[in-house]
């Protein structure tokens, strides 16, 4: 490893620059995964100390969601969902039962985070509201009018107020370390007699 090889397989001069280009993107990744499982303990105890009936009908619905999310996901990369689900191990019935449990806890995310909104009286911005479509016609490459038709201006303030709230709910989360349950005290063993 060299300079020359720095040259052959990246766009950096030096084997130092890419040692520190690679150094900086993998303490990105990490920190990431960091602040994700973070996102995610903290969103567990919520749901853990939380009260809420979620109807069985919203859970079939939002499963059936992540489903079609799934099959048009595999069409944009070239196979089928039954192959998908071939080369996975499973099968349809499997999947969308796996499906339920992750539909149930997005549910229960955003009931919680609505409930957030609401209590804190989070409004999203005209400029975030508009922002937030200038964002979607760019990720799908459509006009600007033709998003705003499409998808309603209460949806996208729904979500908006989804994220205001879950950036306040992590950003207020506080990290602490798990409390290890302490060892009964050992009994002193009696003296033998002799």
């Amino acid at each position: 490893l060299d300079d020359e090889f720095a040259k052959d397989v990246s766009e950096f001069e030096t084997l130092e620059e890419l040692k520190a280009d690679l150094e900086k993107k993998l303490r990105t990744r990490r920190e990431e995964s960091a602040q994700k499982d973070f996102e995610n303990a903290v969103l567990s105890k919520l749901i853990e100390n939380t009260e809420m009936d979620v109807p069985e009908a919203m859970v079939e619905y939002e499963a059936d969601r992540i489903v079609e999310d799934y099959e048009n996901r595999m069409q944009g990369v070239g196979f089928t969902f039954d192959q998908y689900l071939q080369m996975m191990g499973t099968n349809r019935a499997e999947f969308k039962e796996n499906a339920k449990i992750a539909a149930l806890r997005q549910i229960q995310g955003d009931l919680i985070f609505a409930a957030v909104a609401e209590a804190e009286k989070l409004e999203p911005s005209a400029e975030d509201i508009e922002k937030e479509y200038q964002d979607l016609a760019d990720q799908y490459n459509m006009e600007l009018d033709v998003v705003k038709k499409t998808v309603p201006q209460e949806e996208i303030v729904r979500q908006l107020k989804g994220n205001m709230a879950s950036k306040l709910v992590y950003e207020s989360a506080v990290a602490t370390a798990p409390v290890a349950e302490e060892a009964p005290a050992a009994e002193e063993a009696p003296a033998e007699a002799e």
